[in-house]
């Protein structure tokens, strides 16, 4: 079973290296390929991946629309199982071999992992509590979560859906119509950075998500906040 990992990036030089280590250093047996596919970086990104020998494809035309790059990623991928990444994450070791028994099951047809933060404040921990609970009430998984599926099921729903933020979350609504999800342990390892260094600092990056899950819920438009996360990682260069 060949598993295609899929990475979207921009100006991520800090973290790359040591995401893309962690891959090669924590695979086992099982085939796997590593596309990055670069949304116009202006720092070192680039030059980091290719060095490591993994496949890097860029795309600046598709910068602030994360769907639309990872599903360019997709385009290229010759794996049964497709698995999507956060350039800033850190797989668990033999991510591959549990991704591969959790899909030996035939009426399982993707899942993500567990996650925590890098950085071991009290007031992560809670956030790290509460997205257990919502992780088993929801199985709407977000992107930090190194999500995977069966690539004939991706096809099946057409990939990512046009949705600038929360397009992870409503991919998993989609697949989970074709099968089960499954959460897999042990967890990634994710950047608390977005927390440490947005507006109002943990709690109130906090409240803002909440904020856009909450009229996310009853139906309002919330893809004008996707463009947040694009803006912070190109003002760093």
């Amino acid at each position: 079973m060949l598993l295609s990992i899929i990475i979207p990036t921009l100006n991520e030089e800090e973290y790359i290296g040591k995401t893309l280590s962690c891959i090669i250093n924590h695979q086992t047996d099982y085939l796997s390929e590593i596309i990055v596919v670069d949304s116009g970086s202006t720092d070192n990104t680039v030059s980091v991946a290719e060095k490591l020998g993994v496949s890097v494809y860029k795309h600046p035309e598709l910068k602030g629309r994360k769907y639309a790059i990872l599903n360019k990623g997709a385009s290229y991928a010759k794996g049964e199982v497709l698995a999507f990444l956060d350039a800033d994450t850190i797989v668990p070791k033999a991510f591959d071999q549990l991704i591969c028994q959790t899909l030996s099951n035939s009426q399982i047809v993707g899942g993500a992992f567990h996650m925590k933060f890098d950085h071991a404040s009290i007031f992560l921990r809670i956030i790290e509590k509460l997205n257990h609970w919502r992780y088993f009430i929801t199985q709407e998984y977000y992107g930090d979560q190194f999500v995977f599926c069966r690539s004939e099921i991706f096809k099946k729903v057409q990939g990512y859906p046009k949705l600038e933020i929360l397009e992870s979350a409503y991919f998993c609504k989609s697949i989970s119509k074709h099968g089960k999800l499954k959460l897999v342990k042990p967890g990634v390892t994710t950047s608390s950075r977005r927390f440490r260094e947005g507006r109002g600092g943990p709690f109130g990056v906090f409240l803002h998500d909440a904020k856009i899950v909450f009229l996310d819920k009853v139906g309002k438009d919330t893809n004008r906040y996707g463009k947040a996360y694009w803006k912070l990682n190109e003002l760093k260069n």
